[in-house]
């Protein structure tokens, strides 16, 4: 009788590390699925945007939403690029007392002051890391980039982040509704584009083969 238990055992025992075993593999067969589309879908997006971003700055911007965790922010960032330079074809703009440079038209007032560059501008291990000797296009572009997320871990709206990018802190501090009328109206434009790299992105996916068609409608980017 002993034996007869002893046998049972051994057999559950081997079946109960099947099934596991099995389990697992299943499991990781699918993890490996999504990591492979994850990882299509991301490749995608990035020759998406190296379609539109000038060269020069492709593989920093790259660089940089990955190391800000801000992959989910590139086309809100791109859209925010666009606007400033009016489609990537002017990268300097004049105030009544400033300038405004670079690709994310950062303001020569924060540029000046030393606490703005020693919490926005990039460190030494960025560059290494990069592969360039320091670039002042790319050095601000950084900032810039750093800058709004910042304004995004703040006021935790796109919106208002936005708004005081275009317009400073004071947006919210005073009672000016001028200024709130101008940056809401900037920050609407960015969205605006933003809402338009989803649908384009979205086409360059489905004609990529990455989002089923269905009567020559993409799938929503909710369902990919």
């Amino acid at each position: 009788m002993t034996k007869y238990i002893i046998i049972l055992l051994c057999v559950f025992t081997f079946n109960l590390s099947t099934i596991t075993s099995t389990t697992g593999k299943i499991f990781k067969n699918t993890n490996n699925l999504n990591i492979e589309k994850y990882e299509a879908n991301l490749k995608a997006e990035e020759d998406f945007i190296k379609k539109i971003i000038p060269k020069k700055y492709f593989n920093a911007f790259i660089l940089i939403t990955e190391s800000m965790d801000l992959k989910d922010k590139r086309l809100l960032i791109l859209g925010l690029m666009s606007h400033e330079t009016m489609g990537f074809r002017k990268f300097i703009a004049y105030n009544h007392n400033s300038i405004d440079y670079g690709i994310m038209m950062l303001n020569s007032h924060n540029i000046k002051r030393k606490a703005f560059r020693d919490n926005f501008f990039p460190d030494e291990r960025f560059w290494a890391e990069l592969g360039i000797e320091k670039d002042e296009d790319i050095q601000y572009m950084y900032a810039g980039i750093k800058l709004l997320k910042h304004h995004i871990e703040e006021y935790g709206d796109l919106k208002k982040a936005l708004m005081v990018y275009n317009g400073g802190p004071k947006v919210f501090r005073k009672a000016d509704a001028d200024l709130k009328e101008k940056t809401s109206a900037y920050a609407e434009k960015v969205l605006y584009n933003l809402d338009l790299l989803k649908t384009d992105l979205l086409d360059y996916k489905a004609r990529s083969g990455l989002i089923p068609v269905y009567n020559g409608y993409t799938i929503s980017a909710e369902n990919n």
